[in-house]
C-alpha cells in the first residue's frame, strides 16, 4: 500500500491488532500514534552508524528484556546484525524494509514498514528506544513482533530462543542453580572464560527471589559484555537493558574493591566507564544472584535445514514423513541436531496448535544393520529440541519422533465464534495464523514461496482439477508471487478473496478438509524443521520414513533410555519416561505369537494415544510394538501412571 509515497504494511499495520494481537488485555496506558524514524530521531536518523555501541539500545514499556539483551549482545558482532537487513536503498527511502530472521527453524524474509508506535503527541517510542540516531533496533523489534503476531506477544521469554531466532545458530540455556560443588564452580568458571574468548554472545537472568539491596531486578535479563580474569578475581561485565546500572555489591562504581591495577586490567585507558548502564561483578556474586545463563554458539556455522511434517497415525500416535542419513567423514565432528516447531508465542499457536513432544534418535549403520547409538536425553514438549554430538567417522540414521498426543482438542475447550474478516476489512488474527500454518506445511522446500506441486499437496483436497497453467496464469498473476510461486502474502490474498467470494461457511468447510476443526484446532499434522549444525562438512540425504523404521527408532529409545516394567512369558514391557508423560512398548522375545492386554484405567489425568485406557495388542514372535503413548492432560495438576498387563500365547 502506498500512502504519500511511503509504504504501509497491509498485514501488520498501524492498528491495535499489531499491538495486542488476539489478546483482550488493552494494558498500555498511552494513546498511541505511529510515526517514522525521522520524526522520532530527527533528520540525522539512519539505519546504522559507523560503529554500534551497547548503550544505543534501551528497553521500553514492553517486558522483553530477554530480546533486548540479545540485541545488545549481538552488537559485538555488527556484521550479524547488518546481515539481517536488506540493502535496497530505494525501498528504504519509501519506508519499506526486508529483515531476515530464523523463525521456527527456517530462514524467513519479513517485510515491514517503518511506522513505530509512539506516545501520542510525542516522539517517544513506547517500546524499544534508541539513545542515538540509529533505528535498526526499532525495526528489528517490529519485525520480531510481526512474526509473532503482535508487540504484546513479546512480553516475557527466554534469551536462547531469541538468539536462535536472530542468528539461526544453536543456542543453549544453562542452569546455574545446579552448580553446587567446588569442582562444578571451577568447571563453569573455565567455561565462562572459554566462551568469552570465543566471543559467544551471552545473557544471564537473575533469580526470582531477590529482595535485598543489591540493586538487581528479579527475573530480569542482563547482557554479559566481557569476562576478565584479574589476579584473584574473575570479573563479569554486565549491562542492564533498561540503560541504568544499580549494582551495590563488590566492584560497583564506588566500591573499595577497585585498585588501579584492576581498573587498568579491565580498561586500558585506566578509567571505569560505567555511564552506559553496565557494571562489574565478581564471579562468586554472579553465582549467587543469577540462576540461568544463555549463549549462542557462533562457531557451528555449517548448517542444513529440512522441512518435516508429523502426521497423526491411528494406533501409532504420530510419525514424521522423513528421516535423514548422514555421512560423517572425519572423526571428532561436532554436531548439533535440532527439531523446531511453531512458537507458541505466536498468535493462535498455544491454544490451537499445541507443542508436540519431540525426540531425536541416532542409529549407526554399517551398511547392513541399524544399531541404537544415541537418543536425545529426554523427549521435550517445547519449542526446540537440540542434541549435541561428537561423532566418529561413519554413517548414521537420524529419526525425529513424537507421540502425537497433542493432536487432540482439549475436552474443556469452548466453541469460539469469530468472523474470518474483521469489521476493518482485514483477516482475523486467528484466521491469518491458520493460513500461515497451512503455508508452512505446503512450503516443503522452505523457499518462502510454493510452486504448483507444493500448492496441490494442499489444494487437491479442495479442488483437485486445478491445472499448472491455471496456477501460473491466474493465481500467480492475481496474488503476490515470486517466479510463479505463491508467497505467504499471496496465500493471505488468495484465502481473503476466496472468503469474500464464497463465504465464511465454505472456507471453514475447506479448512476441515485440511485437518482443522470448526474452531481451527489442528488435529492431523504439524510442520517442523530439522536442522543440523556442524564444525565440519557432513553429507545428508533425506529418506521417507517407513512405519517399521519409526518403530525401530522407538525401540532404540526403549533400549537406550527405557526401563523394563514387566517381563511375562518372555514378553518385556518397556516404559519410557518423558516430559509430562510416558510411552509403553512391548518386545516379544518368545517363539510364539502373543497377545498382551494392557489396562491403564487406574491412571489419572492422562490422555491415551489409543483413545482407550484398555488396549490389546498381538505381537508376532520377536517383534516390537508401541502399546500406548500417555501424556498429562493438565500439567498444573498431579498425574499418575498405573497399569497391569496380561500376556497369553495364541499360537
Amino acid at each position: 500500500m502506498i500512502r504519500n509515497m511511503l509504504y504501509e504494511d497491509p498485514y501488520f499495520g498501524p492498528n491495535e491488532y499489531s499491538i495486542y494481537g488476539d489478546s483482550p488485555n488493552r494494558t498500555i496506558p498511552y494513546e498511541i500514534q505511529w510515526i517514522r524514524p525521522h520524526q522520532i530521531l530527527g533528520p540525522a536518523a539512519r539505519l546504522f552508524s559507523d560503529e554500534m555501541v551497547s548503550d544505543d539500545i534501551k528497553q521500553g514499556y514492553l517486558g522483553n528484556c530477554w530480546f533486548i539483551s540479545d540485541m545488545i549482545a549481538l552488537i559485538e558482532h555488527p556484521m550479524k546484525i547488518a546481515g539481517l537487513f536488506g540493502t535496497d536503498e530505494l525501498e528504504h527511502s519509501q519506508g519499506k524494509y526486508h529483515i531476515r530472521l530464523c523463525k521456527n527453524g527456517e530462514i524467513i524474509n519479513v517485510v515491514i514498514d517503518d511506522l513505530i508506535p509512539c506516545i501520542a503527541g510525542t516522539d517517544t517510542p513506547i517500546f524499544t528506544k534508541s539513545n542515538w540516531v540509529d533505528f535498526w533496533m526499532l525495526l528489528l523489534e517490529k519485525a520480531y513482533a510481526k512474526v509473532h503476531g503482535s508487540y504484546l506477544s513479546l512480553k516475557g521469554g527466554f534469551a536462547h530462543e531469541a538468539f536462535m531466532d536472530l542468528t539461526g545458530l544453536p543456542s543453549f540455556r544453562y542452569e546455574i542453580d545446579i552448580i553446587q560443588e567446588k569442582d562444578e564452580v571451577e568447571e563453569f568458571l573455565l567455561k565462562l572464560i572459554d566462551w568469552n574468548s570465543k566471543k559467544f554472545p551471552m545473557v544471564a537472568s537473575t533469580r526470582s527471589g531477590i529482595q535485598d539491596n543489591s540493586g538487581l531486578s528479579p527475573t530480569h535479563c542482563y547482557t554479559i559484555i566481557r569476562v576478565v580474569q584479574t589476579g584473584n578475581f574473575l570479573l563479569i561485565n554486565l549491562r542492564n537493558p533498561w540503560g541504568r546500572a544499580s549494582w551495590t555489591g563488590d566492584f560497583n562504581p564506588r566500591s573499595d574493591c577497585w585498585t588501579q591495577e584492576i581498573i587498568e586490567k579491565v580498561n586500558q585507558n585506566g578509567r571505569l566507564n560505567l555511564d552506559d548502564g553496565s557494571f562489574w561483578m565478581k564471579y562468586e556474586d554472579f553465582l549467587i544472584y543469577f540462576n540461568v545463563l544463555y549463549l549462542c554458539n557462533i562457531e557451528l556455522e555449517i548448517e542444513k535445514r529440512e522441512r518435516n511434517i508429523f502426521k497423526k497415525i491411528e494406533g501409532i500416535g504420530s510419525q514424521a514423513l522423513w528421516c535423514y542419513m548422514i555421512t560423517v567423514r572425519e572423526n571428532d565432528t561436532e554436531i548439533v541436531l535440532g527439531i523446531h516447531q511453531e512458537d507458541e508465542r505466536s498468535v493462535g499457536v498455544k491454544k490451537y496448535r499445541k507443542y508436540l513432544d519431540l525426540g531425536i534418535v541416532v542409529m549407526s549403520y554399517d551398511g547392513n544393520v541399524y544399531m541404537p547409538y544415541r537418543c536425545s536425553e529426554k523427549m521435550l514438549t517445547d519449542r526446540d529440541l537440540q542434541m549435541e554430538l561428537s561423532l566418529p567417522q561413519g554413517k548414521y540414521l537420524i529419526t525425529p519422533i513424537s507421540s502425537g498426543t497433542a493432536f487432540t482438542r482439549p475436552s474443556d475447550s469452548e466453541k469460539q465464534v469469530f468472523p474470518l474478516i474483521t469489521e476493518e476489512g482485514s483477516m482475523h488474527p486467528l484466521f491469518q495464523s491458520t493460513i500461515k500454518d497451512i503455508f508452512r506445511r505446503t512450503d516443503i522446500h522452505m523457499n518462502q514461496a510454493v510452486n504448483y506441486q507444493e500448492f496441490m499437496t494442499m489444494y487437491s483436497r479442495i479442488e483437485p482439477d486445478l491445472t499448472e497453467d491455471e496456477f501460473t496464469s491466474i493465481l500467480c498473476r492475481t496474488y503476490d508471487s515470486n517466479s510463479n510461486r505463491l508467497t505467504l502474502n499471496g496465500f493471505y490474498e488468495f484465502f481473503m478473496a476466496q472468503t469474500l467470494d464464497k463465504g465464511e461457511e465454505t472456507i471453514r468447510n475447506c479448512l476441515s478438509l485440511l485437518g482443522y476443526d470448526s474452531d481451527f484446532y489442528s488435529l492431523q499434522s504439524r510442520a517442523v524443521v530439522f536442522t543440523m549444525h556442524s564444525n565440519k562438512y557432513v553429507d545428508l540425504v533425506t529418506h521417507s520414513l517407513t512405519e517399521q523404521m519409526n518403530l525401530q527408532a522407538w525401540m532404540s529409545v526403549a533400549l537406550l533410555k527405557g526401563k523394563i516394567d514387566a517381563n511375562v512369558l518372555n514378553v518385556k514391557v518397556y516404559k519410557i519416561v518423558k516430559s509430562g508423560g510416558f510411552t509403553i512398548l512391548a518386545h516379544n522375545e518368545s517363539a510364539s505369537i502373543m497377545s498382551i492386554t494392557s489396562d491403564f484405567s487406574r491412571s489419572y489425568n492422562l490422555i491415551f494415544s489409543s483413545g482407550s485406557a484398555i488396549c490389546e495388542n498381538v505381537l508376532d514372535a520377536g517383534s516390537w510394538q508401541i502399546i500406548q503413548h500417555l501424556v498429562c492432560r493438565d500439567l498444573k495438576s498431579e498425574y499418575q501412571i498405573s497399569y497391569y498387563v496380561n500376556v497369553r500365547s495364541i499360537s
